[in-house]
C-alpha cells in the first residue's frame, strides 16, 4: 500500500510542478500580445493532457497493485465483489459476445480456474478517453472509487469541452481563453488529483 500511494504521490507533485510552469510561462516570456494569447490558448491542451494522463497512471498503478497481492495470496480480494469482477473481466473479457459454444465453454472454464487461483495478465492501458466528468467516474468506479465531487461536473465538462476545440481546430480562432481560465483549470485538476489520491488510500487502506 505504501509503495502504491508513494507513487501516486510522486506522480501527482510532478504533474503539478508541470502545471506551475505552463502558468508561468506566459508570465515570464518576453512575447508580444498575439503571440502571447497563442501559449495561453494551447495551454489547455497541455493541462489537460496531463489529467489524462494522470488517470490512466492510476488505472496502471491499481492494476499492479492488485496484482502484487493475488500473486501473494490468492483470497486476499475474495470477499470484495469489485476487486473480484475485475480480475474475472481482465481475463475474460465479458464484453466480448460469443455464440461458439466452443468459446462459451472456454470461457466458463477460464472463470471456474479464476475463482480457484485469481491472475492477471500485465501490463494493463486504459482505452478510454475524453474525461469529462462521467467517463472518470466510469474509469474510477472500476475499482469502486466514486470521488470525483459533483461541484466539478461543469467545470470539467467545459474543460473538456474547450480543450476539443482547440486540439481539434473547431472554430479555434473565436475561442476566447485568458490566464484566470488557465488558473481555474489548473486549481481543479490539482484539487481532483488530490481528492483521488485520498479517496484510493481510504478505499484500499482497508485492506492493509
Amino acid at each position: 500500500m505504501k509503495e502504491l500511494m508513494t507513487n501516486i504521490e510522486e506522480d501527482i507533485e510532478w504533474r503539478t510542478s508541470q502545471i506551475a510552469i505552463i502558468k508561468l510561462l506566459p508570465l515570464k516570456s518576453n512575447l508580444n500580445e498575439k503571440d502571447i494569447g497563442f501559449l495561453i490558448k494551447n495551454s489547455t491542451p497541455i493541462i489537460y493532457s496531463l489529467w489524462e494522463g494522470f488517470l490512466k497512471e492510476i488505472h496502471s498503478c491499481l492494476h499492479k497493485y492488485i496484482d502484487r497481492k493475488i500473486k501473494k495470496d490468492p483470497a486476499y480480494f475474495k470477499e470484495d465483489i469489485h476487486i473480484s469482477a475485475y480480475i474475472l473481466n481482465k481475463t475474460c473479457n465479458f464484453e466480448k459476445e460469443r455464440n461458439n459454444i466452443d468459446d462459451i465453454l472456454e470461457h466458463v472454464e477460464k472463470i471456474f480456474e479464476l475463482i480457484d487461483k485469481p491472475y492477471l495478465i500485465k501490463p494493463s492501458k486504459y482505452k478510454g478517453s475524453s474525461f469529462n466528468y462521467n467517463n472518470t467516474e466510469k474509469l474510477l468506479s472500476i475499482f469502486s472509487i466514486h470521488c470525483v465531487d459533483k461541484k466539478y461536473r461543469d467545470d470539467l465538462d467545459e474543460f473538456l469541452k474547450m480543450r476539443n476545440r482547440i486540439a481539434h481546430g473547431d472554430g479555434v480562432r473565436f475561442i476566447e481563453v485568458n490566464m484566470e481560465d488557465i488558473s481555474k483549470f489548473s486549481e481543479m485538476i490539482i484539487n481532483l488529483m488530490y481528492d483521488i489520491f485520498l479517496n484510493i488510500e481510504k478505499r484500499f487502506g482497508k485492506f492493509e
